[in-house]
C-alpha cells in the first residue's frame, strides 16, 4: 500500500540568476513557475504562496504521489469563502487537516518530484470572464 501523499509545501522565492522575478499563475489546467524548467506533460509544480493537496474528492483524504486525486489549494492570500453564498462556500471550501482550503474541481495527479499533470475536470463548469457556466447550458445553446 502507498503512503498518502502529504500537502506539497510552499517554497521560497525563486529568481532567475539575472533579470526580474519569476511570476507564478493558477489557472484550471495551469499551474507554474514563469521561467522555471518544464516537466513535458506537466501542469508545473506549487507556487511559493500556495500549498498543494490531492485528495479523495469522496472522502479528502490525501491520495499517494502518483494515484489521481482532487486538488485542493490553499494560501494565506486567498478568500475564506463566497459574499453571501452559504452553500456555495460550504460545497467549495473544506477544513482539512486543520486548514482551509478550496476544492478547484480539477483532478491532477503528481509525481515523486512534485510535478503536477492535469487528469480531468470533476465538475461540469466552465469559468469564462468571471462567471461559471454549466457545460451543458453551453450545449444547449
Amino acid at each position: 500500500m502507498k503512503k498518502a501523499a502529504k500537502p506539497t509545501p510552499a517554497r521560497g522565492p525563486q529568481r532567475p540568476a539575472a533579470g526580474p522575478p519569476l511570476g507564478c499563475f493558477f489557472a484550471p489546467r495551469s499551474l507554474a513557475v514563469i521561467g522555471a524548467s518544464e516537466q513535458p506533460g506537466s501542469v508545473g509544480r506549487a507556487c511559493a504562496h500556495q500549498s498543494l493537496l490531492l485528495v479523495d474528492p469522496s472522502t479528502l483524504e490525501a491520495v499517494p504521489d502518483g494515484e489521481p486525486g482532487e486538488l485542493l489549494v490553499a494560501s494565506p492570500h486567498m478568500v475564506r469563502g463566497y459574499w453571501n453564498a452559504p452553500e456555495e462556500t460550504a460545497r467549495c471550501f473544506v477544513t482539512v487537516q486543520g486548514r482551509l482550503w478550496y476544492r478547484s474541481g480539477d483532478v491532477l495527479r503528481r509525481d515523486g518530484e512534485g510535478w503536477f499533470f492535469f487528469q480531468d475536470r470533476s465538475v461540469d463548469v466552465i469559468k469564462h470572464k468571471g462567471y461559471r457556466v454549466a457545460a451543458s447550458k453551453v450545449d444547449n445553446v
